[in-house]
């Protein structure tokens, strides 16, 4: 019998740390909890052969608790308010919000839902909608994000078919269903994982780039004429604490450490790797540009199917996967419009591809050892897809357990077939992401230099005064948020979004709290937005496209 060739799949499942006082500014983590953070592992039961890897980030973690305990978030907020006891800036709040969706796969399929957003763009909703039309609005935009498996229970259809004329008893219903959701999430992923059928692993805290946070001057090494910021942030202590952290996190969670760390953005440099070695960390991975740009013109098309043992300085080895990004991409950005058995077939035909080529460079026998890893956001694509994904996934999972030629596999059980005489070495890695292979997306423009600055001080800050523990350990959570990748992603003019100017004003009143917590004047450049133009168009959203 020939030799599978397998295929290691990783979905990454992150939100940042929304949280402002006792509210969370933006919806996503309920929202596309409700929408794909069940539903991608709750699909996984019906293909008992399949093995896929589930990394969840702790600050996605930490906030599905802080909901289990009653925090909300304005959307939430503007929802549960009778409808009728809605004021003008409620309204106001919600006719700029409830619309927040993709148009084409959540609002047009709604009759109702598009003639609401019609009239709303229109005329003047504030004044011509009567109550009704208020709360079927409040229904319909959490309805819309209710995830395709979850549609099919009875209460849920019985929503869709209403279409109109809800009530506040349906309202608090979908709103009860909603929470049922977020708080089987982390259950579904441990029970997945105790079956054998998923592994879980994670990523550093509050999903820091942790080259950059180890050292900006990383950056140099995949672009060295990029523009750094004017202070140099080098702060192995916070990488190691926001690690430590978010093992810790995982394992209160899921009552086992985690073997393998996804670090945010595929991001990685020989230091990265040396922390992750030592903290126990088996496995890692990146994208095949990284392999690229570390092995230059000794790099081989096929490479980046064989997981590489890196040395580090200190005598622990890690291994490193790396990325397809064209396979990745293409369900990320190709399939949405395809029809899914032909998306599908697609896909299957490059991985066929991929082990005829493997087979014919190095023979049958180094099946045994290849691995293509797709990775990609568990979120952020699947609403591009009609009906979330669910018949392309549906179809994938299918020809992935069926077809003789292919087999599917867990990241760290790929880890475990290394053979002692393995050949994939690396004395070290070049520093990048999956992103280009490089940091541009978070350092390197004015705006995002000004945010690195603006860390700078207030870490600084900290250091230079003598406080209390208390008073220390408050200060730096607020550090460890704002190290977050998130924040330097929305800066400049790559991506945009509506509610962008939000993770402006989260990033500038965590580093203000830091000056606060130490009765000090807030800086001028924290008081006013480092966001020159908050409504970028023409630019990516949530994801990034690496072959744009």
């Amino acid at each position: 019998m020939s030799l599978p060739l397998r295929v290691a799949f990783l979905w990454h499942q992150h939100q940042p740390y929304y949280r402002k006082d006792d509210e969370f500014v933006l919806p996503w983590v309920r929202l596309h909890g409700i929408k794909d953070y069940y539903d991608l592992p709750a699909l996984h039961w019906e293909f008992p052969e399949l093995r896929v890897t589930y990394n969840i980030v702790p600050s996605l973690l930490m906030q599905l608790h802080e909901y289990k305990e009653g925090i909300t978030d304005s959307i939430q907020r503007l929802t549960e308010i009778p409808a009728e006891h809605l004021n003008e800036q409620e309204k106001r709040d919600i006719v700029t919000q409830f619309f927040m969706c993709n148009h084409e796969t959540m609002l047009h399929p709604l009759a109702r839902y598009q003639e609401l957003y019609q009239r709303a763009i229109t005329e003047n909703s504030l004044q011509t909608f009567q109550t009704q039309d208020w709360l079927d609005l409040q229904v319909l935009y959490n309805l819309t994000w209710i995830g395709a498996l979850s549609r099919m229970e009875p209460i849920i259809q019985y929503l869709f078919r209403k279409e109109r004329n809800y009530t506040e008893q349906d309202k608090r219903i979908l709103i009860s269903r909603q929470r049922l959701l977020l708080n089987a999430i982390i259950p579904v992923m441990k029970e997945l994982q105790h079956a054998g059928l998923a592994e879980l692993s994670v990523t550093p805290l509050h999903h820091p780039i942790m080259p950059l946070l180890i050292d900006t001057d990383s950056a140099l090494e995949a672009t060295p004429d990029i523009l750094l910021p004017q202070h140099r942030y080098t702060r192995l202590d916070d990488a190691d604490y926001q690690l430590q952290r978010g093992q810790l996190i995982f394992e209160q969670n899921f009552d086992v450490a985690a073997k393998g760390v996804w670090c945010s953005e595929g991001s990685v440099s020989e230091p990265t790797l040396r922390l992750l070695a030592e903290r126990g960390v088996q496995w890692t991975a990146t994208d095949e540009q990284v392999l690229m740009n570390t092995k230059r013109e000794d790099y081989k098309h096929t490479d980046k199917y064989f997981p590489h043992v890196v040395q580090t300085k200190y005598g622990k080895t890690i291994s490193v996967f790396f990325r397809d990004h064209e396979l990745s991409d293409a369900i990320g950005f190709v399939y949405q419009k395809w029809n899914a058995h032909d998306a599908v077939s697609d896909f299957i035909n490059k991985l066929h591809s991929i082990r005829n080529t493997i087979i014919q460079e190095h023979g049958e026998d180094a099946l045994q050892q290849a691995v293509v890893p797709v990775i990609l956001d568990g979120e952020n694509c699947w609403e591009y897809y009609q009906d979330n994904g669910i018949h392309f996934l549906r179809e994938l999972y299918k020809r992935l357990t069926t077809d003789e030629h292919l087999t599917t596999i867990t990241f760290n059980d790929a880890v475990t077939t290394i053979p002692t005489s393995y050949t994939y070495t690396l004395d070290g890695i070049c520093a990048g992401s999956w992103i280009y292979g490089n940091f541009k997306i978070w350092i390197g423009d004015e705006e995002k230099n000004t945010a690195w600055d603006a860390l700078f001080k207030a870490r600084k800050l900290i250091e230079s005064r003598r406080v209390t523990r208390k008073q220390w350990q408050e200060s730096m959570e607020h550090i460890y948020i704002a190290e977050g990748s998130d924040w330097y992603w929305w800066y400049g003019n790559d991506h945009s979004a509506d509610t962008r100017y939000m993770f402006d004003e989260l990033f500038r009143y965590h580093l203000q709290c830091v000056y606060e917590l130490y009765e000090e004047p807030v800086p001028s450049v924290l008081k006013k937005p480092i966001m020159k133009n908050p409504h970028t168009t023409n630019a990516m959203s949530a994801m990034h496209r690496v072959t744009e």
